[in-house]
């Protein structure tokens, strides 16, 4: 076993609803969530660990894209002694690990989800991701998350924590701003990923629905919500501001102020902006007397 292997702890799932794919991964290793997983939308959400990688990811990919169930995909590839393998398709998951594996070595698969891990503290690990899984309610990737958590407080990697990824796809793939996340290296992985959805959501009802930001004062209501719980955010609270300025809020002043000291070229994104034309030119200008 290398140190580049990716000994951890994943997930993969399938929402029966919306056909939503997702893959969440972490552990003591760099950059895990760069590595481990992998989500090809409308076909599989695939794990490869230990000391598999990229290439019996594409494997077990094609495989499920060509018809084979996802719990034939992640053995027919002939993976590893010291491969573990997750993956989850429409017509079910699968789960497979090498007999060298290093322990605890576990993986379990139902119908829309794989939990898999190795090197683990304690072999109850997926057994706390799964059931957290199954008892979590909401959106895939909170549900997704929510596992990991479930596993690091049930032990996760015996070596402790550094990063973590977690990925979600729509079924058709057309997401304006797909979530594809990744703590590379921190004190706190799982923490920090949980705060990077926080943003993701935020700037995904920003790029989704920017278009009628004027006509839409609940939307701008929404951002200056969003821009209030994550503080530090220089384009969530410049856009903000202008929905702000347009449906005359009273926390406008205080966002363009904000914006302003968030970043130094703030006077120049309002010009550019301005410049653009459209039903926003007034707003923008005005931000930009302002800064």
């Amino acid at each position: 076993m290398n140190y580049g292997s990716a000994v951890t702890f994943s997930i993969v799932a399938r929402d029966s609803t919306t056909g939503e794919l997702g893959a969440a991964v972490a552990g003591c290793v760099l950059a895990i969530g760069a590595r481990a997983i992998v989500v090809e939308p409308g076909v599989a959400a695939v794990a490869v660990l230990a000391a598999g990688g990229t290439a019996e990811q594409r494997l077990i990919i094609d495989q499920i894209a060509a018809g084979v169930n996802p719990e034939q995909a992640v053995t027919i590839v002939e993976p590893g002694p010291e491969v573990q393998c997750g993956a989850v398709g429409k017509d079910g998951a699968g789960s497979w690990t090498g007999g060298e594996t290093p322990a605890h070595a576990t993986g379990l698969a139902e119908e829309h989800y794989a939990v898999q891990g190795n090197l683990l503290a304690l072999p109850s690990v997926c057994e706390a991701m799964s059931e957290t899984f199954l008892d979590t309610t909401g959106p895939l990737a909170r549900r997704l998350l929510a596992a990991l958590r479930a596993g690091q407080q049930a032990g996760g990697d015996v070596r402790g924590q550094q990063s973590a990824g977690l990925v979600v796809r729509s079924a058709d793939g057309a997401e304006v701003l797909p979530l594809d996340l990744r703590v590379d290296d921190h004190r706190d992985p799982l923490r920090e990923l949980s705060r990077l959805l926080d943003v993701h959501r935020a700037h995904d009802l920003l790029a989704s629905n920017a278009n009628r930001l004027h006509e839409d004062a609940d939307l701008a209501r929404r951002l200056v919500e969003a821009a209030e719980r994550i503080p530090g955010d220089a384009l969530l609270t410049g856009w903000a501001a202008v929905g702000a300025v347009t449906h005359d809020f009273a926390e406008a002043p205080i966002l363009a102020a904000a914006a302003d000291l968030l970043s130094p070229t703030f006077p120049a994104w309002c010009a550019h902006q301005a410049s653009l034309g459209g039903p926003l030119t007034p707003a923008w200008r005005s931000l930009g007397a302002v800064g």
